[in-house]
């Protein structure tokens, strides 16, 4: 049987939902069908000891100026981080803002390669240097809401990017309706494909053993420091909870930052400090997920909302802010409850002291099972160039 060919672009090893999924999508794609090789844009990260399972290719140091994040020595030894250090000189001083010409420059030696399908797996600079591959199939994977992604990055119109690809996966109904809107020419092409989610392995890491002891309501809040996930907005939300004599521990897993500081000092002016705690940022955080009682997602954005399919692997319910998507993810008042950001401290005050109320969400979520099928045949289909049903 022939193998597909395929090459996944991604800009770094960082922590986040993207390649958490795509983590996912390649413990679970069949790998006796697929060839696929990974080329991150910038050889570091936390998540580079994951990915060193796959068929990784190695560092590409003409791609790596392009991010101005990170120590050019960091992950490398002192030669490869001279090199790295030289064409990021070099970049300043010769491409400048022309990151298109460099990314050109570079496709050179990845269209010789002869891959059937080149997958840009994020939106920004590794869908627009997929763009520049020459091969017979480009998939783009949008992970965002795009017209926050345009907002957040003053980013330029990207039609003549996404016009070089075949296909243009949004990772839900919401964020594929929003990409539509900026882009009806590409409608077509857009189809909504939430994230694959590699069940087995989320349990099985979840076994892992952590320091996480607690003898009280425990809830847990998992993701960047972003303000987009509002976890700033915690410790107000944690004071009132005390107020109302709930006894928690309330448990913040994610990297540092200035969001961090925020956070850090808002912690201290609203004087929960024994009630809120900052984890820092973990490569495994299932254990964590798992001995809590209780899944808090203050976003207000979120694309395809990782975390929260997760933590219902785990059947651990789950508090979400009425972001857009929610309600594709979380049965309101069945699984897990959906409020306005200002109404969440009256609903985990009920869930904290109303142990029946939470016993009958627990009970719901224990029969979830997250179901792969569907998502992997679509999948499938857009990388054999097959008609792509969503219903």
């Amino acid at each position: 049987m022939y193998m597909k060919k395929i090459l996944v672009i991604i800009p770094a090893f960082n922590h986040g939902g993207t390649n958490r999924s795509l983590l996912n999508f390649l413990n679970t794609i069949d790998r006796t069908r697929y060839s696929i090789q990974i080329l991150t844009m910038y050889f570091s990260g936390p998540y580079k000891e994951k990915f060193a399972h796959f068929d990784l290719l190695p560092e590409d140091f003409s791609l790596s100026p392009v991010f101005s994040f990170g120590n050019p020595f960091r992950d490398l030894g002192v030669l490869k981080g001279i090199r790295r250090l030289i064409w990021k000189i070099i970049f300043k001083t010769v491409f400048r803002k022309k990151e298109k010409k460099l990314f050109r420059f570079a496709s050179r030696k990845y269209s010789k390669q002869g891959y059937d399908v080149v997958i840009g797996f994020q939106e920004g600079k590794a869908s627009c240097f997929a763009s520049e591959i020459k091969t017979e199939k480009r998939i783009a994977w949008v992970h965002c809401d795009y017209s926050n992604y345009l907002k957040i990055t003053n980013a330029i119109d990207e039609r003549e990017i996404y016009e070089r690809f075949q296909h243009i996966v949004c990772v839900s109904e919401y964020t594929a309706s929003v990409f539509r809107g900026i882009y009806p020419i590409l409608t077509h092409r857009t189809v909504a494909l939430h994230n694959l989610i590699d069940a087995d392995g989320i349990i099985k890491a979840s076994n892992d053993r952590v320091d996480f002891a607690h003898d009280c309501f425990t809830l847990i809040s998992v993701g960047r420091m972003d303000p987009v996930k509002r976890f700033a907005c915690i410790p107000k939300t944690a004071q009132l909870m005390k107020n109302n004599g709930c006894i928690f521990k309330w448990y913040i897993i994610g990297s540092g930052g200035e969001e961090y500081e925020n956070i850090r000092k808002n912690i201290v002016s609203y004087g929960i400090d024994n009630e809120v705690i900052l984890l820092g940022a973990k490569n495994n955080p299932y254990p964590y997920i798992s001995a809590s009682n209780l899944l808090v997602c203050p976003s207000y954005s979120e694309a395809c909302p990782n975390v929260v399919n997760e933590a219902k692997v785990l059947h651990i319910p789950v508090v979400a802010a009425n972001f857009p998507t929610a309600k594709e993810y979380i049965d309101n008042e069945i699984n897990g409850f959906i409020v306005p950001i200002d109404e969440m401290a009256d609903i985990l005050i009920r869930l904290c002291k109303d142990r029946q109320l939470y016993a009958r969400v627990k009970a719901k979520i224990e029969g979830f099972i997250y179901d792969n099928d569907k998502i992997i045949r679509q999948i499938e289909a857009l990388l054999d160039g097959e008609i792509v049903c969503e219903n």
